[in-house]
């Protein structure tokens, strides 16, 4: 379940079908586009952000990475607390 939520906010549902759900052609170019204009917003922000070389704004991006990737709250406290220090 937390695999297909995240698989359709980050539009990548129709790469990775589930079971017998199939896209048409049209959908998968519009979220193909969909997903490439969000991946040049993305790799923008990042641009700016890597210029800005701030420890604080590192360390908030790197908490806020660890949040979405980390599934274990006791591994996330964990990381939660290396990144306070």
């Amino acid at each position: 379940m937390k695999m297909e939520m995240m698989n359709r906010m980050a539009h990548l549902t129709p790469v990775r079908t589930y079971g017998s759900a199939v896209a048409s052609g049209v959908a998968i170019e519009t979220e193909f586009q969909i997903l490439n204009t969000l991946l040049a917003e993305k790799a923008a922000q990042l641009a700016v952000t890597e210029g800005i070389g701030s420890q604080t704004l590192r360390r908030e991006i790197e908490r806020q990475l660890a949040r979405v990737v980390l599934e274990r709250d006791d591994v996330l406290e964990v990381v939660d607390g290396e990144l306070a220090s």
